[in-house]
């Protein structure tokens, strides 16, 4: 986040040199930092917040319910079930589906019907992904690194993941003079 600060002069208009604005630069810095809150966390994204791979993990011991309603909310039709970011399996909105026309219930874990075989390329691999979405008629397909850790998610429609670090620093800029 960027915060743009204008000089004001004691009647509030903008500055055209001179003065002491130590008092105005403090205070809107001190709003900037409000503004910047605590960092991301998974399920209290904001509307028109980016989307990041948090969004789309799900814990094992999560109920078929809970993965309906996260399906729903992030609006794509894939969760990937990944221990402190290690894929470990994928529960697609079709997985629930056969799930639940096999007889099974809402709050049945969603172990019972995850895929522990996910699809995966690396990084290195990452020209590749378009064509094996294409391959395995998939939705989404996770980029790991060489540990297995998620690095990003590629989607068939072209959806880009935020995969950046938020960084909240303000910025005083201040400049004198009048030329």
């Amino acid at each position: 986040e960027f915060a743009v600060f204008h000089f004001l002069d004691r009647g509030g208009r903008r500055a055209r040199g001179g003065g002491s604005f130590e008092p105005v630069i403090r205070k809107k810095a001190a709003a900037a930092l409000k503004r910047c809150g605590p960092p991301h966390q998974k399920g209290k994204r904001k509307a028109g917040e980016a989307m990041r791979i948090e969004d789309l993990l799900l814990d094992e011991n999560q109920t078929v319910l809970g993965a309906l309603k996260q399906l729903d909310t992030t609006g794509h039709k894939v969760l990937f079930i990944a221990p402190d970011r290690r894929l470990k399996a994928v529960v697609t909105d079709g997985d629930v589906r056969r799930h639940l026309l096999a007889g099974g219930s809402l709050h049945d874990s969603v172990s019972a019907m995850a895929n522990y075989r996910p699809i995966s390329v690396t990084s290195a691999e990452r020209r590749r992904a378009k064509k094996v979405i294409e391959e395995h008629a998939i939705s989404a397909l996770p980029i790991v690194d060489s540990n297995g850790f998620i690095v990003d998610i590629e989607f068939a429609s072209g959806f880009d993941i935020d995969i950046s670090s938020k960084v909240c620093l303000p910025v005083v800029m201040m400049a004198g003079g009048l030329g």
